[in-house]
């Protein structure tokens, strides 16, 4: 690559071009090792796989990705390194690796081009319509599912439950706050005091005292 070649591909991925040279040099010394095993084969390995490669398992990783790092590991197990300790050093399972290529070609994550059953209770289209109608009603226009839903059932009508009635609100673009009401606030819980013999603590609320007798 050219020097202007070399400085895109380092700000695409947020790299220094002065790394490369630092990696090709410990690339060439660590190929130039004599030792048993191929412990310099794999190394850089840990820096030249994607991170989103790397991680908990069961992510999901794009073809692409996958394609260097199997790649990367091939590469690193012909030069002599073995297998586990370069999956090791790639953060991922040997079992992934092998998983990864079938009949010598690395395939595709097919579990986002699953199709997935839908379910018998979804609302379809019209009903969803319906019960956005009957929270646009005069009544209901100023209420939260969680009224709705009850005041409904008092007249023997119901429509979905109240989760669904927040989900669909939701999906339509209708649930926000609205007025005065503020957006929930996540609240850190107050220090718990234990009191082992009298006077031991002072406090104003008791709710998160206790007492060991």
């Amino acid at each position: 690559m050219s020097q202007a070649e070399i400085a895109e591909y380092c700000r695409q991925r947020g790299l220094y071009p002065g790394q490369l040279t630092q990696w090709r040099g410990a690339c060439e010394r660590a190929n130039d090792w004599k030792g048993t095993g191929g412990g310099g084969c794999f190394a850089g390995i840990a820096k030249k796989v994607r991170c989103d490669v790397r991680g908990r398992k069961g992510r999901l990783t794009v073809l692409e990705h996958r394609k260097e790092c199997v790649a990367i590991i091939s590469e690193a197990v012909q030069s002599g390194a073995r297998l586990f300790k370069a999956c090791e050093q790639a953060g991922i399972h040997p079992g992934t690796y092998r998983r990864w290529q079938v009949n010598g070609d690395v395939c595709e994550d097919r579990r986002s081009l699953a199709e997935r059953p839908v379910p018998r209770n979804r609302l379809s289209d019209e009903e969803r319509r319906q019960l956005l109608a009957v929270f646009h009603l005069p009544e209901n226009e100023d209420l939260p599912p969680s009224q709705v839903v009850p005041k409904l059932a008092d007249q023997g009508l119901y429509l979905a439950s109240e989760s669904t009635c927040y989900r669909v609100l939701h999906e339509a673009g209708q649930q926000h706050h609205r007025g005065r009401a503020r957006p929930r606030q996540k609240r850190a819980r107050p220090a718990e005091y234990v009191a082992t013999a009298p006077n031991r603590v002072w406090t104003w609320d008791v709710n998160y005292s206790s007492t060991c007798i």
